[in-house]
């Protein structure tokens, strides 16, 4: 019986006074749940947190059965995952879609100094790979769109 190496501990960075939390959306389309968006990005605001999220082509990308096609959802989780000053990465919502870009998210991620990633349902795809593989913190919590419930 072989036992694999364990990862190295990674030190997160303590959260300031006010966190910057980044909404991504990588799951299921936002569409029908715009109020509850808007609601948990005000609790999160309330709470002392800076949040950033780009709602730009929110009526040509959350069309369909996911918050758009696998290359723009990908590429706006890459993009998150390198944003400049950024504390946590939050999940704007669950659903299906994260599993079909978690290997590019992680193949993105592998040379990045690590951040809190808070999400649940799919996003237990990219959670579990960040936290096992890359010793990233990660959250099985609201998302964003079930706080503002």
């Amino acid at each position: 019986m072989s036992s694999a190496a364990p990862h190295p501990v990674t030190k997160i960075p303590v959260v300031g006074s006010r966190p910057v939390v980044r909404v991504v959306h990588p799951c299921g389309r936002l569409r029908g749940h715009e109020a509850a968006l808007t609601r948990g990005i005000a609790a999160l605001e309330e709470s002392g947190c800076e949040v950033r999220w780009d709602p730009s082509g929110a009526d040509a990308s959350w069309r369909g059965y996911l918050a758009g096609d696998d290359q723009r959802r990908l590429h706006e989780f890459c993009a998150a995952l390198i944003e400049d000053d950024v504390d946590v990465i939050w999940f704007a919502r669950g659903g299906s879609g994260a599993n079909r870009i978690a290997s590019g998210v992680i193949h993105a991620a592998r040379n990045l100094p690590p951040r809190a990633v808070v999400g649940f349902s799919d996003a237990t795809g990219i959670l579990m790979p960040l936290t096992q593989r890359l010793g990233w913190r990660s959250f099985h919590g609201p998302v964003v769109t079930s706080l503002g419930r």
